[in-house]
């Protein structure tokens, strides 16, 4: 209950609760609005909720039933791990320091206003 206490000297809105997966982002503002007062916990509900992961057997189903505003859609690496490595045995190619993968948020229209 620290981060409320903090939050509540501040008197500052809240207007998005993120979480680094959809399912802690569910959860940050279930437990945001347990542990808050009745007008904190009004302002939690409405915020906006954005999440990470976006599978589509969770995430993307949180955002059609309107429990996150968004998600951010992380597509497996294996399949670029596994390039690297092919190319690494089969040429002797030097694998990179580092590799990137591309997000794609859904829905893909903003959230903003929504």
């Amino acid at each position: 209950n620290d981060w409320y206490r903090v939050y509540k000297s501040r008197h500052e809105e809240i207007h998005v609760i993120a979480g680094q997966s959809d399912d802690v982002a569910v959860g940050a503002r279930a437990a945001a609005c347990a542990v808050s007062s009745p007008e904190h916990a009004a302002m939690f509900a409405k915020a906006k909720l954005l999440g990470v992961g976006g599978c589509p057997g969770f995430g993307r189903d949180l955002v059609d039933d309107g429990d996150l505003n968004a998600t951010i859609t992380l597509p497996a690496s294996t399949g670029m791990a596994i390039q690297l490595l092919k190319r690494f045995w089969t040429d002797g190619a030097s694998l990179p320091l580092q590799s990137f993968t591309t997000v794609v948020p859904y829905p893909l229209t903003s959230i903003e206003g929504a």
